[in-house]
């Protein structure tokens, strides 16, 4: 029975992930439409969703690297 409950529990989490991903993209991609208007003009769902993306990592990689260097500088907070 373990094994079966750790099997639900993989999708659960799998699928919690794919919708948490797939808001975070399309936030994005909303917050961007001011930006992107003006330098495209034409624009597939594609590109706007890679655009997101590496907006997104980029941001990512920068709020971590800070933390991971320097845990109190002000840009950074502690998760209690």
């Amino acid at each position: 029975m373990d094994l079966i409950d750790q099997m639900v529990a993989s999708q659960w989490r799998r699928h919690r992930i794919w919708v948490m991903q797939t808001a975070a993209l399309d936030l994005k991609m909303d917050q961007q439409d001011a930006e992107i208007a003006p330098k495209f003009h034409q624009i597939d769902q594609a590109s706007r969703v890679t655009v997101a993306f590496i907006t997104l990592a980029n941001d990512e990689s920068r709020s971590t690297s800070c933390c991971a260097t320097k845990p109190l500088s002000p840009g950074c907070t502690k998760v209690p």
